[in-house]
């Protein structure tokens, strides 16, 4: 009998097409392989450009070393980024309109309006603009306010009608310039923003106000506590939050109150900051005093007074039990700015025409620097013409940068002048610091 094979033999035809469909069913998973190779690599690249084409710094601050912005306040709104290590303009930006506030700097972005409304924000680390937001009418009865605060990646922002009074408190994305939440505050005092801190904002009006600077909701007001203002200077604050506490200068009130009497803006009211309560007021030992504002270093408040007759007054209070270490009179000089690091207090003055000697003749506007533990004097800055007043010093890294017109430079060791910055305007706005 013939052997029987173990496998059964196919005709040749068929081996042949068994081969081709093992062929083609190779190719099409190559096919497919490479396929979804093209696919997952356009599906990545594509992402790679949204990312790229979103906005920048979306959930994080721009990266940049640490300047002095400082505007001038001629027609065109020029500001300048100084660095404070040797006084060299980093950059410029023209903006072609007049500033109308003092220059505010977070998370990178220096920030400022122009009497058009239009709040504008530009890159603190190269002068280029970022965006712009056209804030209420561009005519002379409305207007942004003097002072803007930031908490996270927003920014607020106020305009008031001065015909009306009405006002209106805006969040914007810090990065886009987009209104996040806006609230209208009715009333008849205009609204100003005044401090931001753990997720909260403080603002005054007819009274003072908190909201949860996430969505606006208000959290408290008290018609009971007015706070005095700062003379509208960045350096010197107008109301302070820390340990859960708010500190800030009582404002006069008018007859007709629940005594009967002007209460006069001789100490300073403490409140829970969570709540609006008012815990307990400090007396301002100065004479008829005149609220300048506040600075905050350390564990210490220090508050400035001045008074009509040229006297003023310079006293630092613990925060931990709000009592006063140390003060400090200064019996023929007027305090103008305030600014306080750990180790130095810095007050610019403006001396009157009993100073002046024809012997001795002496500045009519000085920077001093006190030590904070006492108050005692470590040294004194005066400008060689000593007729440009001070519009603020901040102390940079060692450095004190004093703007008077231009930008000057001093150690804050012992108040050696290290360099001096000219500008073509004279300025007319504190400084800002990335």
């Amino acid at each position: 009998m013939p052997r029987l094979s173990a496998r059964k033999q196919l005709p040749r035809s068929h081996t042949r097409r068994a081969v081709r469909l093992n062929l083609a069913a190779a190719v099409l998973l190559v096919s497919v392989l490479v396929a979804g190779f093209f696919v997952l690599h356009i599906s990545h690249s594509a992402d790679l450009h949204t990312r790229s084409s979103s906005p920048r710094h979306t959930n994080a601050a721009l990266q940049h070393n640490t300047y002095l912005d400082v505007i001038i306040g001629n027609g065109r709104g020029d500001s300048y980024a100084v660095d404070p290590s040797s006084g060299s303009i980093v950059w410029k930006h023209q903006v072609m309109t007049e500033p109308s506030n003092n220059p505010f700097s977070a998370n990178g972005i220096l920030y400022y309006s122009g009497v058009n409304n239009v709040l504008y924000a530009i890159d603190g680390g190269d002068g280029q603009a970022l965006w712009h937001a056209q804030l209420g009418p561009n005519n002379q009865n409305n207007g942004i306010g003097w002072n803007l605060a930031a908490d996270n990646d927003l920014v607020f922002v106020t305009t008031s009608n001065y015909t009306s009074n009405k006002s209106t408190l805006y969040a914007l994305d810090a990065y886009t310039g987009a209104i996040v939440w806006q609230k209208h505050q009715p009333g008849s005092q205009q609204l100003s923003v005044l401090a931001v801190a753990n997720g909260v904002l403080y603002g005054e009006s007819d009274c003072l106000y908190a909201w949860s600077a996430r969505d606006g909701h208000q959290l408290w007001h008290n018609p009971q506590l007015t706070a005095q203002g700062s003379d509208s200077m960045l350096s010197a604050l107008a109301i302070v939050i820390a340990n859960g506490k708010m500190y800030f200068f009582a404002a006069p009130q008018s007859p007709g109150g629940s005594s009967g009497s002007i209460k006069a803006s001789h100490q300073i009211e403490v409140a829970d900051a969570s709540t609006g309560h008012l815990l307990h007021t400090i007396t301002i030992n100065a004479t008829a005093p005149q609220p300048l504002g506040f600075a905050v270093s350390g564990n210490t408040l220090y508050a400035a007074m001045n008074n009509g007759t040229g006297t003023s007054s310079l006293q630092a209070y613990s925060l931990s039990n709000d009592r006063r270490i140390w003060q400090k009179t200064f019996a023929s000089d007027r305090i103008i700015t305030l600014s306080a690091t750990n180790d130095h207090v810095y007050i610019g003055t403006q001396g009157t025409k009993e100073t002046r000697s024809k012997t001795s003749p002496t500045a009519a506007f000085a920077l001093l620097a006190l030590k904070e533990s006492d108050g005692s004097q470590i040294w004194l800055w005066s400008n060689p013409a000593g007729l440009t007043p001070i519009v603020a010093a901040l102390e940079i890294n060692g450095v004190v940068c004093i703007v008077d017109g231009g930008v000057v430079g001093v150690r804050a060791s012992d108040g050696h002048q290290l360099w001096q910055t000219a500008f073509s305007q004279a300025t007319g706005f504190p400084p800002a610091i990335d």
